[in-house]
């Protein structure tokens, strides 16, 4: 008889409703059913299999031990069943501690709970994760929750019995910049940062100028502000300073004044602030977002007390960011209403540079020619480049279309070069969008530069030894043209020149320009460097 095996008495001919008894020798072979299981439950949590056969010695009581090893023993008098083994004990799982305690996040972001299990050694096949409403906090089988709408919910993980809880908060951030992508940009980065301050021990905080000694007052300034619900903000801010504020770094500013031949106009400081505000609109200062992955754009006003530009010449702006006793320059856009625009991924000290330099002559003017090797992406396919700049209005009056004028020198006069001019060795081109450079080649500032490429045909010493004239034209919006001055050129003087001054590290196209061109028209032609 044993009461741990349900009390019944086991015998030859009878045994308790647990069993399913058989004779072996003098030995009764027992099938442990699911009710004999529960005879276990005091020493077993967790099996490993579902049926087992225990021998049991019928003149041995108890027929079994639990041993310190949390193993249960048979009792045998015939050795070769002794200490058979029959189940091991597995610790339960008594506890399940997340973190962090209170995670904070924003709206979108999502990141991974942590999770401690006690006892260490417990033993469980999954977690059971969930939320208290999903529409705030949504969690996954792995424990990575994501923040869905600004609101509190329960996460829920669940092994057994056993569970931990921690409750959630999903703030939003908004922001006073209008792009909608850059907007994004600001507040993503503004959410990833608070985030980790919130729920981190070691957040990285190398694009904020928030420092270590500051943090642990910042983590909990954000975490009570959460908590009450206030609204938080990533704003571009700028406040303009004096020069004074800039004393230490006066030599770079001094370098770059210098260097760009600019004059001073202004000081900016210029911040991406992270800041959260109360219900009763008591503002909290978190910290200023540093640098960014992309940039993002800014408008403020012109500073006044500059000089006032001159007739015939124009002004250009430069921005010139000073860090770390360094300064970039950033260009800067002038805008019709007095501000003006530029734009930057890093922020911090800013001076405002100015440098009035000369219009164009009569608006327009011709910069300079160019050789090409492989115009269209062809090999061999030479042709030569004319740059040339116009401003955007001339006398008074909006710039429409530009182009160039060539013809040949002694079949046609210098002064049929005109726009609708019927000598049939001169012809006008327009300009489009395609020829337009990014870069500006003029002294002035106002101006926009186009390129246009005349391909060689004949490819022949006559050719490249004919003298060209070209000049541009610009079209006003009451249809009348101004021109640039005339220039003469032929195509052997360029490669010539561009020969012998050797400029170009591109060694193809000097082999293209003795072989096709200065050879072709020169046999047995050889570098002079005198």
């Amino acid at each position: 008889k044993d009461e741990k095996f349900g009390g019944g008495q086991c015998g030859f001919a009878m045994c308790s409703p647990g069993y399913n008894m058989q004779l072996k020798g003098n030995r009764l072979v027992a099938d442990i059913s699911e009710d004999v299981k529960r005879a276990f439950d005091d020493y077993v949590s967790y099996y490993d299999v579902d049926s087992v056969k225990v021998y049991v010695d019928v003149m041995a009581y108890p027929p079994y031990e639990i041993g310190d090893d949390g193993i249960i023993y048979i009792r045998s008098d015939i050795s070769s069943y002794s200490n058979e083994v029959i189940y091991k004990k597995y610790n339960i799982v008594e506890n399940i501690l997340l973190s962090p305690n209170n995670p904070i996040i924003y709206k979108g972001n999502s990141f991974f709970l942590g999770k401690t299990i006690y006892p260490e050694d417990a033993h469980y096949d999954i977690i059971e994760w969930s939320s208290s409403d999903d529409d705030i906090v949504s969690v996954d089988s792995m424990g990575k929750i994501t923040g869905n709408s600004v609101g509190q919910a329960d996460i829920i993980a669940t092994i057994g019995d056993a569970y931990g809880t921690v409750t959630a908060n999903v703030y939003d951030i908004s922001s006073n910049i209008e792009d909608e992508e850059q907007n994004h940009n600001v507040t993503d980065t503004a959410g990833d940062i608070i985030d980790d301050i919130a729920n981190n021990d070691n957040p990285d905080l190398g694009n904020t100028d928030i420092t270590e000694g500051d943090l642990e007052e910042v983590k909990e300034d954000i975490q009570q502000g959460v908590w009450r619900g206030d609204s938080f903000f990533t704003d571009l801010r700028w406040y303009e300073e004096n020069f004074s504020k800039y004393k230490m770094n006066w030599g770079q500013i001094q370098k770059a004044a210098r260097e760009l031949n600019a004059q001073f106009a202004g000081a900016y400081n210029i911040e991406v602030e992270m800041y959260h505000k109360d219900k009763d609109g008591t503002e909290y200062h978190i910290g200023n977002i540093t640098e960014m992955e992309n940039e993002v754009t800014f408008t403020f006003d012109l500073p006044t007390g500059m000089s006032e530009i001159q007739s015939g010449e124009t002004r250009k702006y430069v921005l010139v960011r000073i860090h770390n006793n360094q300064y970039e320059a950033i260009d800067v856009e002038v805008n019709d209403d007095g501000t003006f625009t530029a734009s930057s991924n890093q922020y911090s000290d800013f001076v405002l540079l100015y440098v009035d330099t000369p219009k164009i002559k009569n608006g327009i003017e011709i910069n300079g020619f160019q050789l090409n090797s492989c115009v269209g992406g062809i090999e061999g396919n030479g042709g030569i480049r004319t740059v040339y700049s116009v401003e955007p209005e001339i006398e008074g009056k909006s710039v429409v279309n530009s182009g160039l004028i060539y013809s040949l020198e002694g079949l046609a006069p210098k002064e049929e070069m005109y726009v609708g001019s019927q000598e049939e060795y001169v012809k006008s081109y327009l300009s489009t969008n395609t020829g337009k450079l990014s870069a500006n080649m003029s002294d002035s500032y106002t101006a926009t530069s186009y390129a246009m490429t005349m391909i060689f045909v004949n490819k022949s010493p006559i050719e490249y030894t004919d003298t060209f004239n070209i000049r541009a034209f610009a079209e006003l919006e009451d249809g009348t043209f101004v021109y640039s001055d005339i220039y003469s050129f032929r195509i052997y003087d360029i490669a010539d020149r561009i020969y012998k001054d050797r400029t170009s590290s591109n060694e193809i196209l000097y082999q293209y320009l003795y072989d096709n061109i200065l050879n072709r028209v020169t046999p047995g032609y050889e570098l002079n460097t005198n």
